[in-house]
């Protein structure tokens, strides 16, 4: 590929003599102007003005590299123009489409060093990276100037103070990083050129602001290379201590907490004694009480996000204070703060710390919190609660078989894994289920338990033994007494037995048991929620699971006879003296109607059993209405096995 030399600035004709210069008269007719004025023959002062002309255009790009907008020009896409000191690029073709009035014609692009240090403090707020350049001052008292920075001694090791402008030499605002600064970070400051001067400081304590510069308390840990010259370009490096809470000097009564919004962590203990404690501390201003969950001082971590934030108050805890404190943290969304809560409050349904299957046990059934469920044997969804699932699959927790927990109440301390396919089933620990032994109190795996997670144990009494004596002249007492029996056994007063009656002097039940409390037990039911969406996922399972329970138990109750039966004529494929079982799970009704020439007799049977009879000396037609249990056999019949003079007339069933 050829490569051009750049020409010299010289444009053809520009030292011509007057005379010798004569503007091109129809720049768009071109030669073909010369007919009409020339008789065919162009002049040399023509031939002057259009070389002119193309020289000054060259000149012109050579000059300017792109050339400036023009109202009248047709620019396709991509074009590059100047207009108002900035490069612009043609997004659409246009016409009179000014680029700085017309943003979706027009992009700037080809950003100048002035237009890159306006963008960097229209988005991010200044210079908001930790890496910037200061040139140095000698001066070691009455601060700085903007670009600057300084230490209070001319030894950079004996230095306890460093002065840096908020603005960098590049004119970079750094006024919001510097004020990030907290004890435990340092300061790199180095040369810009070979890097020969070279000195780390840590900070120490909390920045004094004085107005266009901060002061910064600081330590020297390590350099090389002695003091920088006068005005020497540095780079500064300000790296964060890390994950550390920074050591705090002092405390802080008076700030208060709603104004603490720059992220990261506050330099001071907030907090003071209750009554003069900050505005929207934690803890309001209630007196510290053990156990009471409050404390005096908190550390205060500020995160940000666009104009939302979350505060985060780290309880402080001297060696000599036991009181138990939490975590407590808020949010800013809006413009409105949410109040204090404690990173384990009951609230956070979402955070708690329960894993999935967790047992907890709960004062009343109708406020069971959102994400957990009874425990009350129920069939649950294996999609709704994915979690809960896994944890029964993997065998985290006690399960059996369907068949085993149906046919053996004791099994019922266990899950299952319900129809095989889509449900699992839950424990019954609250006594809910048909056939379950009752409510249970929980107990560990060692010494005197079953020895089997899930399994559940009757209850029972420790033995109790005695010994029966004549009893001459003394009245019993306690739960020991005399019972008439008319006559006089051994061992008894005459005419009187005694007899032992624990209810006499404790009181008994159906069972053996501790003083207690009736609630409910429940179970977590997910870490988590799976595809939120605009209502409350985690009240629905709850809701859910607490309906299961409902409808099982009203599915399980026995149901009337006739409700939701209804009586059929069956006929045709009924007959006499022949047996049939009732398989529809419920108890049936079964009316017949026989005509009886008044030489048989007939009988009804259920389960071989003879429930009713019917023996008329003269013809007649009656009817007989009996009961069938589910899986119950019945049968009518003739006398004796002859039923010609018995004949079906009709044949219906409830059922």
């Amino acid at each position: 590929m050829t490569q051009y030399n750049r020409p010299n600035e010289t444009v053809f004709a520009s030292g011509a003599k007057p005379g010798e210069l004569e503007s091109f008269p129809d720049i768009t007719r071109g030669w073909g102007v010369t007919f009409d004025q020339t008789t065919g023959i162009p002049p040399m002062e023509w031939f002057n003005a259009l070389f002119k002309r193309s020289d000054e255009a060259v000149r012109y790009l050579l000059q300017r590299g792109i050339g400036e907008w023009s109202s009248t020009e047709d620019y396709p896409i991509d074009a590059h123009v100047q207009e108002g000191g900035k490069i612009w690029k043609a997004k659409v073709g246009s016409v009179g489409k000014r680029p700085s009035l017309n943003p979706t014609e027009w992009v700037e692009t080809a950003l100048t060093r002035e237009a890159l240090k306006t963008l960097i403090q229209e988005q991010l707020g200044g210079g908001t990276i930790n890496f910037g350049q200061w040139q140095w001052s000698s001066a070691t008292s009455g601060g700085v100037a903007n670009g600057y920075l300084a230490l209070n001694t001319t030894n950079p090791a004996d230095a306890t103070s460093l002065l840096i402008a908020k603005s960098s030499a590049e004119g970079l605002d750094y006024s919001r990083i510097v004020a990030l600064l907290r004890a435990g970070d340092t300061l790199c400051v180095q040369s810009r050129s070979g890097g020969t001067v070279a000195h780390r400081f840590r900070v120490t304590g909390d920045l004094v602001d004085s107005g266009t510069y901060r002061s910064v308390p600081v330590v020297y840990v390590s350099g090389a290379g002695g003091v920088p010259t006068a005005n020497a370009q540095l780079q500064v490096l300000m790296t964060p201590a890390g994950g550390t809470v920074p050591a705090a000097s002092t405390t802080d009564s008076q700030t208060d907490f709603n104004a603490v919004l720059e992220p990261g962590w506050y330099p001071r203990l907030l907090g003071g004694a209750a009554g003069s404690r900050n505005a929207n501390h934690p803890d309001g201003q209630v007196a510290m009480q053990k156990g009471s969950g409050t404390t005096n001082y908190y550390w205060l971590l500020v995160v940000r996000y666009s104009s939302n934030l979350i505060q985060v108050a780290l309880p402080y805890v001297s060696s000599a204070d036991t009181t138990l404190v939490t975590m407590k943290f808020r949010l800013l969304g809006g413009g409105t703060w949410s109040p204090w809560r404690s990173i384990l409050h009951a609230d956070n349904t979402q955070g708690t710390g329960f894993p999935a299957a967790s047992v907890m046990w709960w004062s009343l059934r109708s406020s069971i919190p959102a994400g957990w469920a009874p425990a009350d044997g129920q069939l649950l969804s294996r999609a709704l609660y994915p979690d809960v699932w896994v944890t029964v699959s993997e065998g985290k927790v006690p399960k059996t078989t369907e068949a085993l927990w149906s046919s053996d109440p004791s099994q019922r301390g266990m899950f299952t894994e319900g129809d095989g396919s889509t449900t699992f089933r839950m424990p019954d620990y609250n006594g809910k289920a048909a056939g379950s032994l009752g409510a249970l109190f929980m107990r560990g795996d060692g010494a005197l338990s079953s020895g089997a997670s899930g399994s559940i144990q009757g209850d029972a009494i420790r033995n109790i033994t005695g010994a029966g004596a004549k009893i001459i002249g003394s009245a019993p007492t306690g739960a020991f007494g005399f019972e008439s029996i008319g006559s006089s056994p051994t061992g008894t007063s005459s005419g009187t037995l005694l007899s032992f009656d624990a209810s006499r002097v404790v009181p008994t039940a159906s069972e053996n048991r501790p003083l207690n409390v009736t609630g409910c037990w429940i179970v977590r039911m997910g870490g988590g929620i799976a595809n939120p969406g605009s209502i409350d996922a985690a009240a629905l399972s709850t809701t859910y699971a607490t309906l299961v329970t409902r409808v099982e138990a009203l599915e399980a109750r026995p149901r009337t006879l006739g409700e939701g039966q209804a009586w059929q004529d069956l006929k045709a494929s009924r007959a006499t003296n022949t047996t049939y079982t009732n398989t529809t799970g419920r108890s049936i009704a079964v009316s017949v109607a026989l005509y009886d020439n008044g030489s048989y007799a007939s009988s009804i049977y259920v389960n071989g059993v003879v429930i009713g009879w019917w023996d008329q000396p003269t013809a007649i037609t009656y009817t007989q209405t009996f009961l069938v249990p589910p899986g119950a056999t019945y049968m009518v019949s003739g006398n004796a096995g002859s039923p010609s003079g018995n004949t079906l007339q009709y044949w219906a069933e409830l059922r």
